[in-house]
């Protein structure tokens, strides 16, 4: 779990890059369009596990360890991505979000 979210927090450091955020906007879109395709695997990934830890762990009651404390960590950065993201004026978010739409049309 540690692992998911250190490559949640890969940017390159640019002054497009939006600070604090998960959201790879460097200003490099084929560079930005791998990563951030990656990190949506990625938050699949933990939502799959929290679905797990949730249905079994529970019942065995495991679901206070170290992979709770992680998700307590993940959720307040995800929402201040998505506010912080939504409210930046120098990206055309249309445009990202093309990422997104594509990458979740593709499980389907």
């Amino acid at each position: 779990m540690v692992i998911l979210m250190k490559i949640l927090c890969i940017h390159i450091n640019t002054d497009l890059q939006i600070k604090e955020c998960i959201i790879s906007t460097s200003g490099q879109d084929r560079i930005d369009d791998v990563i951030n395709e990656i990190k949506i695997k990625v938050v699949k990934t933990v939502n799959v596990l929290t679905g797990f830890v949730f249905d079994f762990g529970t019942a065995e009651g495991n679901a206070t360890g170290k992979f709770m404390e992680l998700i307590y960590k993940l959720l307040p950065m995800m929402l201040s991505t998505i506010i912080k993201y939504c409210k930046t004026d120098r990206l055309d978010i249309t445009k990202h979000l093309g990422v997104i739409n594509y990458s979740c049309v593709g499980d389907i």
